[in-house]
């Protein structure tokens, strides 16, 4: 008997280790298809009004979080959610550093990143600075509002405004403003409500000693406050709100702005929620009025809104005129094989001094599989009658059309296909403005990006974009790729180096950066970037090349102090062609 179980055992490990093995490889197939299943978060559109996201209430978006918008491994905003839809959600920018771009990825505290990638606290680093390159004044801002500072005046005049990716953002406070994003700390629960935000001072100095009139100086206050389950209901009360006064040789200026102030109620699970005061509600842009959406079954829902068009340049409730629609919406996810399907649709009427300004259609659909791929697309259509339609000879008119596809092959793997067209329309502010003054050109731009790499250990990212202006003038195209590492050796280090170029008709172009940022437990941080741009302005008329050669060195760093206090600081030096001289910007700033 001893003899048969000795005889015995070797069969029997064999078996035993084949079957562990079988096991091992379905659980590693499981959770490889656990990962594949949670959704990942990306910008799905980029508006003046606001940023839209292709993820909402489903996948765990709440009004008031904040998130972070992630590119190549560093930070390049902080976004608050404004509203959300099932499987959408609106934001304000909190913080940008630089132009937040569709596809980009989003990461909310407290939910795990389908792509497995990490972000700077999974890397064993603190999410902090940003490295951001500068771009020409008057991109990504709301209309109507004041052009922020450019240390480089010239920049449009060198073809970079037609571009996106050589361009370096230009050094505004609001920029930087809190950069380092961890779950927002709640002040313990009071009787009558529950409070987050925070309060920012910031201040801006630029000297460049070729050209006096660029030498600026500007201070910053900005508030974000929102009051949650006020007396112990589904109430909630949100404000935000900017002065700013800027300092040149020629005088001084002021740019205030007030972005909310809204008292809401949603009830969870309930059929009715509304809101109240000045507010963005998704797709329609801001509102001073009421809105109010009425759940009819499941998946169907019904709502309406009427107030009146913010002038948003301002601290007071000033209007240019009535603003009034209603909107629908279709919203289904399966749980089990994470399919989503989503479609809003909106009709939306503006006015002023009892004339039309503007009526128009807008649809919103978001059609996905969960993390695998993600179909989104966005359309605005005018209806034009009386004087709207005499001027553009027709009766619609397809005014902004934006499309975005993302798709993940493997874990590893990730490709963003996008295409924008606008078109200007006619409003009140440019009813008399002549045709030969007004162009309404189709514009339209096409961009392909290709991510790589899990988070750890080394990521990178190329893409190609083309830009179609619309008019008798060539395309412009840009070339961009990145190489990264979020935690060199495990030492909290990121290091990275990017290339974008650019070619137009007027001119060309190429930027490098080399950067690298230490993160501290702390959660002090300390960066550095280099970089170094050519930029060849071409004669049309002779063909001649002007080449415009500049450097700059940076360096910037994330202070914690106690009791919920931060300070951000950053210096530049910059020398070259087109500005020479330096940049200081500090703020200090309070979380609740």
């Amino acid at each position: 008997m001893l003899f048969q179980v000795v005889k015995v055992a070797p069969t029997f490990a064999r078996r035993s280790s084949l079957a562990l093995l079988l096991l091992c490889l379905v659980a590693v197939s499981e959770a490889q298809e656990a990962a594949l299943s949670t959704p990942s978060i990306h910008v799905a559109y980029v508006s003046d009004s606001g940023i839209y996201l292709d993820a909402g209430k489903v996948q765990g978006i709440a009004v008031g979080a904040r998130v972070q918008v992630m590119r190549n491994g560093e930070q390049v905003a902080e976004l608050e959610v404004d509203f959300t839809a099932d499987h959408s959600a609106s934001c304000s920018i909190l913080t940008s550093l630089r132009q937040i771009e569709q596809g980009d990825e989003v990461l909310v505290p407290g939910l795990v990143r389908a792509s497995g990638a990490t972000s700077p606290q999974q890397a064993g680093t603190s999410p902090g600075a940003l490295s951001p390159p500068r771009q020409a004044a008057g991109r990504q801002g709301s209309k109507g509002s004041t052009p922020d500072l450019s240390v480089a005046d010239n920049a449009a005049q060198r073809g970079i405004e037609q571009v996106t990716a050589p361009a370096r953002p230009e050094p505004t406070v609001a920029q930087f403003a809190v950069q380092s994003n961890p779950p927002v700390k709640l002040l313990p629960k009071l009787p009558w409500a529950r409070t987050s935000g925070s309060l920012t001072f910031g201040y801006q100095q630029i000297e460049d000693s070729q050209v006096a009139s660029r030498s600026t100086q500007q201070t910053t206050a900005r508030l974000s406050l929102r009051l949650r389950d006020l007396g112990g209901r589904p109430y909630s009360f949100t404000a935000r709100l900017r002065a700013r006064e800027r300092q040149t040789s020629r005088g001084s200026d002021r740019s205030d702005r007030l972005s909310e102030f809204v008292l809401r109620y949603e009830k969870p699970g309930g059929r009715l929620s509304w809101r109240l005061g000045r507010q963005r509600g998704g797709t329609i842009g801001y509102i001073d009025g009421a809105l109010a959406e009425f759940r009819l079954s499941e998946n169907f829902f019904v709502g309406g809104f009427a107030g009146s068009t913010p002038v948003l340049e301002s601290l007071s409730f000033e209007s240019s005129g009535p603003k009034y629609g209603g909107f629908m919406r279709y919203s289904s996810k399966d749980s089990a094989s994470g399919r989503v399907a989503e479609v809003m649709v909106a009709g939306i009427g503006e006015y002023e001094d009892g004339d039309i300004n503007r009526e128009y259609v807008t649809m919103q659909t978001r059609f996905g599989n969960g993390a695998r791929w993600t179909l989104y697309q966005r359309a605005e259509i005018d209806l034009n009658r009386g004087w709207r339609q005499e001027l553009a000879e027709s009766s619609f008119q397809l005014s902004n059309l934006s499309l975005l596809g993302s798709f993940r092959f493997v874990d590893s793997v990730r490709m963003t296909l996008s295409y924008n067209s606008s078109q200007r329309f006619r409003t009140a502010g440019t009813r008399f403005v002549p045709a030969q003054f007004f162009s309404d050109a189709v514009q339209q731009s096409y961009r392909v990006t290709a991510y790589f790499g899990r988070g750890r250990g080394w990521n990178g990212s190329a893409g190609v974009s083309r830009r179609d202006p619309g008019t008798d003038a060539k395309p412009s195209y840009t070339y961009t790729a990145s190489l990264y590492n979020p935690n060199i050796g495990g030492k909290s280090l990121l290091v990275g180096l990017d290339a974008s170029s650019f070619t137009s008709e007027s001119s060309d172009g190429l930027l490098i950066t080399l950067r690298a940022r230490k993160y501290f437990k702390s959660g002090h941080d300390l960066g550095l970037t280099l970089g170094n741009s050519t930029t060849n302005l071409i004669n049309l008329m002779d063909g001649g090349v002007e080449e415009r050669v500049n450097q700059y060195v940076r360096l910037s760093g994330t202070l914690r102090l106690p009791r919920r206090l931060f300070m951000l600081t950053e210096v530049e030096y910059d020398k070259g062609d087109d500005f020479e001289g330096y940049r200081l910007i500090t703020n200090l700033g309070y979380r609740f």
